[in-house]
């Protein structure tokens, strides 16, 4: 019976992680608190709103970061 109630808590831990509150997600993203908060309330940065609160979840921005990147293009590439 253990093990079983202990492969669900394992899952559980895998599935949910910890939200990041507004100060939390714009250190991940190093940027200002308030630019995180305004970005979530202009559907700029995958945010979870909580009744008034903001949250975030780690790999949401990170994925978010990501598509952000553009490609870098080489000096030579350009002249063609």
């Amino acid at each position: 019976m253990q093990t079983a109630r202990s492969t669900n808590d394992t899952l559980l831990k895998q599935v949910w992680e910890p939200l990041l509150t507004p100060i939390e997600a714009a250190d991940l993203l190093r940027i200002h608190p308030k630019t995180a908060l305004r970005l979530a309330r202009s559907h700029g940065i995958p945010a979870i709103r909580l009744g008034k609160h903001w949250r975030f979840r780690a790999c949401d921005l990170r994925s978010w970061a990501d598509s952000q990147i553009q490609p870098c293009v080489e000096p030579n590439e350009l002249s063609e």
